[in-house]
């Protein structure tokens, strides 16, 4: 009969605890993927830079150097997984950018973030933000606003006046674009025919007969007064006319000037020391413009911005060009709708210049990993408002990965994308929690990620400091726990939803207010894209312009590839439509269709039937579908991306972290070729093959690449891999390029599942 002693019982117990901890530990000695911060995800996964989860912050006053609580908030921010990167801009501050507290405070918010967090703070390198800096220093490089008015002389009155009041938008920084001088620039005299249109040969220049007044600045606006009187009486009989040309400088940098272009790289200078994890811009360009072009009666201007133009078409006067622009002369009609051109010519190319030297200063300062992922959509739309403020220059921004914002069209989000072959963002916000799950998951399904942005513009207030202003609120509700299942597949892949067709418009035929294309990319080239969507071939819009780009590693957007079909960046494409094919972009069809000439690549004029015909090709052709949509994704379906990958999500507003997965399927990898697919998982699923060697005649078929959120099965050819008797975690594998496995798994514990331990001996952990 045995018997034990208290103390000799405890020593056994205390052995077997032992024994089992040293067995827990033997099991988690797997090294971080991101070593010093284990639950963020690195800059790059294998050489791939990687789409990192990236958030908004608009310090607030509460948050400001003097009272610490920016610390208070990036510790909010660090108890969750919800962000590697905060895009951080001090627009809600009453500090310039340029200034001393301003550096202060983004010094200490990085220097804290780094070593307390791990989340990357992204510069807001913003001019907007320093506009008082550099009007005080360039106080007559403001920014004009060219403003024209008609008035007809069978009135007796001969008093008038125009006002400008101040403008806003998302980066007037407390204080507004307010009007701080107005000017006359030109008038001129003139009669009409019978069609209404100027007769050129009675334009007058009526400048000096005007009795110019301007009214001093009140609550941000002026209003300028003028007379006019008979003394500018044209030659001739009956009614004349006189259109005055007045300048509104507005508190805002000349653009076209070169002082403002140095000041912007100043800007960057003075920030080069603070080690940011990269730089954006938001929405930026000339000034806002929010009721489009309704009579052609506005133009961004300034006297750097005529000499410019002048330079760059001699013999030609920006302001009498203003006037033609305005209103339509006789037997100038051509010259009228290539003024235009010209004019959105100089615009798109004076804002890109900016957009590109943002990009390289930021690789200079920052480092070639520092992320630039820009969005230049102002107005969300490819519409009047976004093509008289900025041209439209949205494909034309160098970045390393595309961003666009609230509902701009899916279309566009994935045209933007191909260049660089990477995944877009869309910064998005709304005032209810819902619509950014909803984005969330039908932004993956479309190619893409989210930048989330706080609550804006509704019920839900920006200044509710224990919630980040809505942040923690909205990761909480299911967006974390989707971004942290999501993520698992930048582990295999980090490339763009894959387009067989393309759209391309005419960039400035689209622009052009004289043409009958005009401000029909909503209208026209987003329903041709539904269309092939909505069949499961989802497509590409890209403007005409693209054609004589290049990418950032310089080869041209536009080439021919080895399988002899016409791509843009990364995708091939089995089709392309043509539409808005006017004068003003001919050249860039004209290359376009020379470089299609002899391709395998289908090229045909924008056209109902021809489109429907085309469809019907692509279905007999056996080209590989998608889950079709037309608007958008659903929050459930299935995807391609352009490097192959097979991509599977579930999720609803009821299950916004995820919904169960099952997948028993024959997926078509191309034309010819299918794969049965076995998994089951939560929220998100995805494979990658490649066709190897022939074998008795036909192509092999390998496994690249595997990656779910709590994964328990998959069985595809070779790889049979259960998880059942164990807790699932979220895991990814693929093959290097001598075909060995490597693999990352996330988990709350460092703790491989036994069954993927002899998978591989290279795996990294991802805490979750």
């Amino acid at each position: 009969m045995f018997s034990f002693s208290a103390s000799r019982l405890g020593r056994i117990v205390f052995l077997f605890v032992g024994m089992f901890c040293l067995a827990a530990l033997s099991r988690a000695q797997y090294p971080a993927l991101n070593p010093e911060h284990p639950n963020r995800l690195p800059v790059r996964i294998d050489g791939r830079l990687i789409p990192r989860d990236i958030g908004c912050w608009f310090v607030r006053s509460y948050e400001l150097l003097d009272t610490g609580g920016y610390k208070t908030t990036l510790d909010r921010f660090n108890n969750t997984t919800g962000y590697d990167l905060l895009s951080v801009s001090s627009r809600g501050t009453q500090d310039e950018s340029i200034s001393p507290e301003a550096m202060a405070l983004m010094r200490a918010i990085t220097s804290y973030a780094g070593e307390h967090t791990g989340i990357g703070i992204v510069f807001d390198g913003e001019i907007r933000l320093s506009r008082k800096a550099f009007c005080q220093r360039y106080p007559d490089l403001l920014l004009e606003r060219l403003v024209l008015t008609e008035q007809s002389f069978k009135d007796a009155s001969t008093d008038y006046s125009v006002s400008r009041s101040s403008m806003s938008d998302h980066y007037s920084h407390n204080y507004p674009y307010t009007v701080e001088k107005a000017r006359l620039v030109r008038a001129w005299s003139y009669r009409k025919n019978a069609s209404g249109e100027v007769l050129p040969e009675t334009i007058a220049d009526v400048t000096g007969l005007v009795d110019f007044r301007p009214e001093m600045p009140k609550d941000g606006g002026l209003t300028a007064h003028f007379s006019l009187d008979e003394s500018m009486r044209p030659a001739g009989e009956g009614e004349f006319f006189v259109t005055v040309a007045i300048g509104f400088a507005y508190l805002y940098p000349d653009l076209f000037s070169d002082e403002a272009y140095a000041f912007e790289a100043e800007l960057f200078r003075a920030y080069r020391d603070i080690p940011f994890a990269g730089c954006v811009k938001d929405e930026w360009g000339f000034l806002p413009c929010y009721n489009g072009i309704p009579n052609a009666d506005e133009i961004s201007y300034s006297p750097r911005g005529a000499a410019l133009y002048e330079k760059l078409y001699p013999g030609r006067n920006l302001c009498d060009d203003a006037f033609l622009m305005f209103l339509p002369q006789a037997g100038k009609q051509e010259e009228r709708t290539e003024v235009i051109d010209g004019y959105n010519k100089m615009k798109l190319d004076r804002l890109v210049m900016y957009e590109e030297q943002l990009y390289r200063l930021t690789k200079q300062f920052w480092g070639d990993d520092a992320m630039v992922a820009v969005h230049p959509t102002w107005y969300c739309n490819p519409v009047k408002n976004e093509f008289r403020k900025n041209a439209l220059m949205w494909w034309q921004v160098p970045r390393d990965f595309a961003q666009t914002d609230e509902q701009a069209p899916f279309p566009c989000r994935m045209g933007l994308s191909k260049t660089e072959g990477r995944a877009w963002y869309n910064e998005y916000y709304n005032d209810e929690i819902p619509p950014y799950l909803l984005e969330i998951w039908t932004s993956l399904l479309g190619g893409g990620r989210v930048n989330i942005h706080p609550y804006c513009c509704g019920k839900n207030p920006n200044s509710v400091a224990e919630n980040i202003s809505g942040h923690l609120d909205i990761l909480a509700a299911g967006a974390e726990e989707a971004r942290q299942r999501i993520r698992i597949l930048d582990c295999i892949s980090s490339a763009p939803l894959d387009s067989p067709a393309a759209l391309v418009f005419g960039h400035f035929g689209v622009m052009n207010w004289t043409r009958p294309q005009f401000d029909t990319v909503m209208s026209k080239v987003l329903p041709f894209c539904q269309r092939f969507s909505s069949a499961g071939y989802p497509a590409d819009m890209i403007p005409s312009s693209q054609i004589e780009k290049t990418t950032l590693c310089g080869e041209p957007c536009w080439r021919v590839n080895d399988d002899g079909y016409l791509q843009y960046g990364c995708q091939p494409y089995w089709a392309i439509v043509l539409y808005a094919e006017t004068p003003s972009d001919q050249a860039d069809f004209e290359a376009l269709r020379a470089l299609a000439r002899g391709s395998k690549t289908k090229v045909i004029a924008a056209d109902d039937e021809a489109i429907a015909a085309l469809i019907e090709e692509m279905t007999a052709a056996g080209l590989p579908t998608q889950t079709p949509w037309e608007s958008r994704p659903a929050m459930s379906g299935f995807a391609r991306l352009c490097d192959g990958t097979l991509l599977w999500a579930n999720a609803s507003l009821e299950e916004a972290g995820g919904s169960a997965l099952s997948i028993d399927e024959d997926v078509a990898i191309s034309a010819d070729k299918s794969v049965r697919v076995r998994a089951e998982a939560t929220g998100l699923f995805a494979c990658r093959f490649a066709e190897g060697s022939i074998v008795g005649g036909t192509k092999t078929t390998s496994l690249q690449a595997v990656a779910g959120s709590s994964l328990k099965r998959v069985e595809i050819g070779d790889m049979v891999i259960s998880l059942d008797d164990e807790v699932p975690c979220d895991w990814a594998l693929w093959r290097d390029g001598e075909g060995n496995w490597h693999g990352i798994f996330q988990a709350p514990e460092n703790r491989l599942p036994k069954e993927l331990e002899n998978v591989t001996g290279d795996w990294r952990w991802l805490k979750k």
